[in-house]
């Protein structure tokens, strides 16, 4: 959140809660495709873990050039600065 605005802090945390939120219901249907009556949990755990490798690679992808704030900071865009954050 110190990278967001305070402006858009209330949209970020909400699409963030709709995201994790959303995520349960999609997957406690999808894991319930996958085991069926045989509860095989090897497909699930790979689906699991190439889909954390995917998430952690487009988050690291879209903030790698994020600059360093420190706590309690306004991000440069939120105090009025003109440029690229």
């Amino acid at each position: 959140m110190r990278i967001v605005g305070p402006e858009q802090r209330e949209r970020a945390n909400a699409l963030t809660k709709l995201a994790w939120h959303g995520s349960w219901v999609v997957t406690s249907r999808v894991a319930r495709a996958l085991l069926g009556e045989h509860a095989n949990y090897t497909p699930v755990m790979l689906a699991t873990a190439a889909l954390y490798l995917a998430a952690s690679s487009s988050f690291w992808l879209m903030f790698r050039h994020a600059e360093d704030i420190p706590w309690g900071a306004a991000s440069p865009r939120a105090r009025g600065s003109i440029g690229n954050v």
